[in-house]
């Protein structure tokens, strides 16, 4: 197992990713979910392979924020699903010391997509738009990611973004590009 995490804008409707892979590395990646926690954290990841895990510089919806990780439940030896703040996995974990909780309304410009508009792209691509992820003025997420010799060297303001969208930067375009006539 293993992932390397850069400048990514991870979107879902329902809960994040879990468990983190052994072997990660995260930096400068915004994750943000419609539902629970935006990356469910299982305490057994982190005693099985703590020091294979190397995250930093990302951040959280408030789901994370407000509503945590998933610990385990001592008396019964199963996880439990009980809330814990980004500042109780910082210093459990040792991880994520510079990590952001923040709020999908305060970070990006237009509002994230229903259930119905997901499922819509879901079922049939072909031609819909990319919903708008950029981050807005005053945005939390803006200057708070790091440098990444060889990966992110050129940036506006004193350092990069959280996420894929630079704030300010021309977008990108993805995918096929009309024939030029």
């Amino acid at each position: 197992a293993g992932a390397v995490l850069v400048h990514n804008t991870f979107v879902a409707f329902g809960y994040g990713p879990t468990p983190v892979p052994e072997h990660t590395f995260a930096r400068n990646n915004l994750f943000i979910s419609r539902k629970g926690p935006a990356l469910e954290y299982h305490i057994e990841d982190f005693l099985r392979a703590p020091c294979t895990l190397d995250l930093d510089h990302n951040g959280y919806n408030e789901a994370l924020a407000g509503n945590g990780w998933a610990g385990p439940d001592a008396k019964k030896n199963k996880p439990a699903h009980k809330a814990k703040p980004l500042a109780e996995f910082q210093k459990m974990t040792g991880l994520e010391k510079n990590g952001l909780a923040l709020t999908a309304a305060e970070c990006f410009k237009a509002a994230l997509p229903s259930e119905e508009q997901i499922q819509a792209v879901v079922n049939d691509w072909s031609g819909r738009p990319h919903p708008d992820l950029s981050l807005k003025e005053g945005s939390p997420a803006i200057d708070k990611g790091t440098p990444l010799p060889n990966l992110v060297e050129e940036f506006q303001g004193p350092a990069p973004d959280l996420g894929a969208l630079e704030f300010g930067a021309t977008l990108p375009h993805w995918g096929v590009r009309p024939e030029e006539h």
